[in-house]
């Protein structure tokens, strides 16, 4: 065994992983089969692979597949980085695979291509992946990849039919793995034993929402100052750890609510903590209103449009939608209609009910009329489907049938009212008079 290969790496939780990829990866021959390493976000992927090829000095290329999307991109970043020139032109897979045994003639050394979310080549052309995982017998090199992904081996077949790699999975931390990485970020100011009891607490309020150690990790730094506060000012001892523990108690609540969100910085979360505590309130990022006002400005303006089309469908009866958006020319008998049809529904109000699901059909029809009705004709397509899918990602809407129910969806609007209006204000909509409990009777 090579005498690199002799020394030990140690990464919290990995040593199993760590061994399998030091028997597999060596500096002077490359391994013979093609490595897949997968795993849930925040396992570590690629943390473990970076200090393993740093510690043990082996030749590798890191290729981020979200930045170079398509072939053409991944084969002129090889060529260039390898031949150390700025600009390559690879036109082809064949050109790339003449250029690559050229760069590569005079290296004894094993080079590994490290391709982090992989996944996106699934997108590419269907034997770009192929020509990847068979590269080693393509250019003859001293040369294999390493895929790293969240997706399973099986997702990635296509029907070419991939040679399969040794898999080597990375399963999500355990708590006392969660919480020993954790205290390797103790403050200088602060003892060992003191933060691993702060990492501990902190984890048993959020471990239920959240198994994600950066997250963790940013969370434990972000509110540690508050936790130590009152040591600095005198108040406690290291030892009075439930003194402490009151007084940063709330501030983690507050940070659970708003939990992923990152809707301040490190830097105004510091800020806003000395501010309450100088004068005496509790923390608090920010109001309804202004969660709402956030939204207005990330939100095309269509997507607008749908989320109020997908309130008043959860909102009002499907019954009413025939007389409810009916042209000018109809408008005056329509009031009395709804009216009436207000006070038949009277104990059955929706706002006692909650949101009801509606179709995909329905939820078209209306966004279609209010948006002629305020804008301009629109032609349905693929943009408008693709919002749709934004806002069920957002949590705007959900879909409460089985996801691959293509046929005819249905969605649930999962906004309040005082939200949606911050909504409609924002494009000048008045969403109160599409809604059959706050039609006026006169």
């Amino acid at each position: 065994m090579d005498k690199h290969l002799s020394e030990d790496l140690t990464v919290c939780g990995r040593e199993p992983q760590i061994k399998t990829l030091k028997s597999l990866l060596r500096r002077d021959i490359a391994c013979c089969s093609n490595v897949f390493i997968f795993g849930s976000p925040g396992s570590g992927k690629t943390y473990t692979l970076d200090k393993f090829f740093n510690h043990y000095k082996i030749r590798r290329l890191l290729i981020n597949c979200i930045e170079l999307y398509n072939s053409r991109l991944i084969y002129e970043f090889i060529i260039s980085t390898l031949t150390d020139t700025e600009k390559v032109s690879v036109k082809n897979e064949n050109e790339f695979i003449h250029k690559l045994q050229t760069s590569l003639s005079d290296k004894e050394e094993a080079i590994y291509f490290v391709f982090d979310k992989a996944d996106r080549l699934r997108s590419l052309e269907p034997r770009v992946l192929l020509n990847f995982i068979k590269l080693r017998e393509l250019a003859e090199c001293n040369i294999s990849c390493v895929f790293v992904t969240q997706k399973l081996w099986q997702e990635f077949q296509t029907d070419l039919g991939l040679p399969r790699p040794i898999l080597i999975r990375f399963p999500i931390y355990t708590k006392f793995e969660l919480l020993a990485i954790m205290t390797e970020d103790v403050p200088d100011k602060c003892s060992p034993a003191l933060y691993k009891t702060y990492c501990s607490l902190l984890f048993n309020i959020f471990h239920k929402a959240c198994n994600n150690l950066m997250e963790l990790r940013h969370q434990a730094v972000l509110n540690f100052p508050k936790f130590y506060q009152p040591i600095l000012d005198g108040e406690a001892t290291e030892n009075q750890v439930g003194k402490l523990w009151k007084n940063v108690q709330g501030h983690l609540k507050e940070a659970l609510r708003t939990l992923y969100l990152r809707e301040i910085s490190s830097s105004k979360w510091q800020r806003l903590q000395e501010h309450c505590l100088a004068e005496g309130k509790e923390v608090k990022i920010q109001s309804s209103k202004q969660s709402s006002s956030r939204v207005n400005a990330e939100l095309p303006l269509f997507s607008k449009y749908l989320l109020i089309a997908a309130f008043i469908a959860s909102h009002n009866s499907a019954k009413t939608d025939g007389r409810l958006f009916q042209k000018k020319s109809a408008k005056i008998s329509k009031k009395r209609q709804l009216v009436g049809e207000k006070k038949k529904n009277e104990r059955n109000s929706t706002w006692l009910l909650g949101p009801k699901t509606f179709t995909l059909n329905r939820l078209l029809d209306i966004f279609t009329f209010i948006v002629e009705e305020n804008l301009e004709s629109i032609n349905l397509n693929t943009s408008i489907f693709n919002q749709i899918t934004s806002l069920v990602s957002m949590g705007l809407l959900c879909q409460t049938n089985a996801s691959d129910c293509i046929d005819n969806p249905r969605y649930k609007c999962l906004v309040n009212l005082s939200f949606l209006e911050g909504i409609s204000k924002s494009i000048d909509f008045e969403v109160k008079k599409y809604l059959l409990d706050f039609i006026e009777i006169n």
